[in-house]
């Protein structure tokens, strides 16, 4: 399993705080030299999410290929579009790659001329990348303007060699921070009203996802003499705010950078939940019942709303803002005389649910138990224990679970330790 994660020093948390306090809602900015990200290891993690077996990845959910076309020659105000998508398929990085130059030159030749850029999302779900980030997520989410995110936490990796942006003049609904790991980059960005005269703008988009129509070369001198242009290297953090257009400025040399984007729209599934707790239509779908069976209908409609919702805020709360989950760790046996290295960055998370219930979550996976208040208690009481050291025996979680409790919980404790490891919320140590 991968080292612990470095924190970042008092400096950089001090840094990244005054950076914070002068741009985040307000403006752009370069934060220079600011926790470098290592290029082999993000190539690594976006080689190891391209290369599973997955129907995301397969038909271009998660990855997906930009190639420019042939730039024809426009008249003066014609919009054109710069590239095509394509599904990445075998020109996606592969465990096989050794590194990102040898990735370009393996895929180079196969595109000709042409240029590419490439964009591989839920890069959240790679615990390298979730562990190295977790500081600075740690530091945003204490930041008196930042706080708790409940859209969600995403992490979205870029590369190319473009000359032309590929994703276009766009604005997104997240408040987005760059981290340069390889090449030179540059992006254009606007406030919002500066582009109320292009074309395809409205005022309505201010608070959604758009893109407007690609600039025609009349328009390029313009849009540049009112943009605050953005450029960096490795090692230095950009940022703008959730309501700027953004446009990426190519470079030949190749790039690749990783995006943290923080979004504060409520999460879908728990706008669905609250939606079926306030309308409860399975409770009257039926005109024809007897008002006695619709009212009981009702009732259990709420009862199951109340218990999916609160599934879903546990869930939530162990998941600390992250869009995806990581993967899970293998199952492994347990000993009590075993050592568990806690994670930090994966917390346990408890919820008692009257009657009889316990949601557990840790790694955005939630559990119900069938458990009374008092043992609910003694479970969550004996975790924090053991959890609030950095490393602990499972023999101490068992033993601090029988002496709560009052009667031997050897097995329970061995069951939980399990469970938690697979979670990722510790991890053995044994040699």
């Amino acid at each position: 399993m991968s080292a612990a994660p470095s924190l970042l020093s008092k400096g950089d948390q001090t840094r990244l705080n005054r950076f914070l306090d002068a741009h985040y809602g307000r403006k752009p900015g370069v934060l220079r030299g600011f926790y470098p990200l290592s290029k082999e290891m993000l190539f690594r993690a976006l080689a190891e999410k391209c290369s599973r077996d997955d129907p995301a990845v397969i038909d271009g959910t998660v990855s997906r290929l930009y190639v420019e076309n042939e730039l024809p020659e426009v008249s003066d105000g014609t919009p054109y579009l710069p590239s095509k998508v394509i599904v990445a398929g075998s020109l996606a990085p592969a465990r096989e790659d050794p590194s990102l130059e040898a990735y370009f030159t393996r895929v180079g030749p196969r595109l000709g001329s042409l240029r590419f850029g490439l964009s591989v999302t839920a890069l959240e779900s790679e615990w390298s990348l979730r562990s190295r980030f977790a500081p600075v997520i740690d530091v945003l989410r204490r930041h008196r303007k930042v706080g708790v995110p409940m859209g969600s936490v995403d992490l979205v990796a870029f590369m190319g060699n473009y000359r032309t942006n590929p994703f276009g003049l766009h604005k997104d609904t997240q408040h987005v921070f760059t981290f340069i790991a390889a090449g030179p980059k540059a992006f254009r960005t606007w406030p919002f009203e500066a582009l109320a005269s292009h074309r395809g703008f409205s005022p309505g988009v201010r608070d959604k996802p758009a893109t407007l129509e690609a600039p025609s070369p009349a328009d390029e001198e313009r849009l540049a003499r009112s943009a605050i242009d953005l450029e960096g290297g490795p090692g230095d953090l950009f940022y703008w705010p959730d309501s700027y257009w953004h446009r990426a400025v190519g470079h030949a040399e190749p790039a690749l950078t990783l995006t943290l984007g923080i979004d504060y729209l409520r999460p879908q599934k728990l706008k669905s939940t609250l939606e079926f707790a306030s309308t409860g239509e399975d409770g009257f779908a039926d005109a024809g019942k007897s008002l006695r069976a619709a009212q009981k209908a009702w009732r259990l409609a709420q009862k199951a709303a109340l218990e999916g919702l609160k599934l879903e805020i546990v869930r939530q709360r162990s998941l600390q803002g992250y869009k995806a989950p990581v993967l899970l760790a293998p199952d492994v046996e347990l000993a009590l005389t075993d050592s568990v290295t806690v994670s930090k960055w994966s917390p346990v998370a408890f919820d008692y649910h009257a009657p009889g219930q316990l949601f557990v979550a840790s790694n955005g996976q939630a559990l119900k138990f069938e458990s009374s208040k008092r043992d609910a208690k003694v479970l969550e009481q004996a975790w924090g224990r053991c959890a609030s050291k950095p490393t602990f025996k499972v023999g101490d979680f068992a033993a601090a679970l029988t002496r709560l409790a009052g009667h031997d919980c050897s097995e329970e404790a061995l069951m939980f330790a399990r469970m938690f490891v697979m979670l990722r919320a510790i991890e053995p140590t044994r040699s």
